[in-house]
């Protein structure tokens, strides 16, 4: 008798697990996709942090989903906000991100970049420049696993 591979049920099983433990509000949803209190890994050249990115609910203006984010990175917490757009509904699901962070200090950053969505993982990239001095800038990169793991800023 020949045996059957139970591998795609399996495959599907896990799928399907994964997608129920995500917190509600954790994929992409609304307009643009903002996670609902998602914590991202963080890296830029300053180096590592952690990056979360609250859902402010859909923006009929700008036509996305206002987002609020706190970036916590060696010791220092930036706050502020911004909008995130849905690019691509279909897999890989991919939003643009735009905000903005203060550290109450008087400096501010502007951040663009895009988010996409994979099996068990968000990936966000993008670039960051200082309104204060715009010469300052660089590259940052995140990710968020599922299940969600506990970060630290260092």
């Amino acid at each position: 008798m020949r045996h059957r591979s139970r591998r795609p049920q399996v495959l599907a099983a896990a799928l399907a697990a994964t997608l129920a433990a995500l917190p509600l509000g954790s994929t992409l949803s609304a307009q643009g996709g903002a996670p609902t209190g998602l914590t991202f890994r963080y890296s830029d050249s300053q180096g590592p942090g952690c990056l979360t990115v609250t859902s402010n609910g859909d923006d009929a203006t700008a036509g996305g989903t206002a987002i609020g984010v706190t970036l916590t990175q060696d010791g220092a917490a930036w706050s502020g906000q911004g909008e995130e757009w849905l690019l691509n509904g279909s897999a890989p699901r991919t939003s643009a991100i735009a905000f903005w962070l203060s550290d109450g200090n008087g400096n501010a950053l502007f951040f663009d970049g895009t988010v996409r969505m994979g099996v068990d993982t968000q990936n966000a990239q993008g670039a960051w420049t200082s309104l204060t001095d715009p010469t300052l800038a660089d590259q940052w990169q995140a990710v968020a696993l599922f299940p969600s793991r506990p970060c630290t800023d260092g």
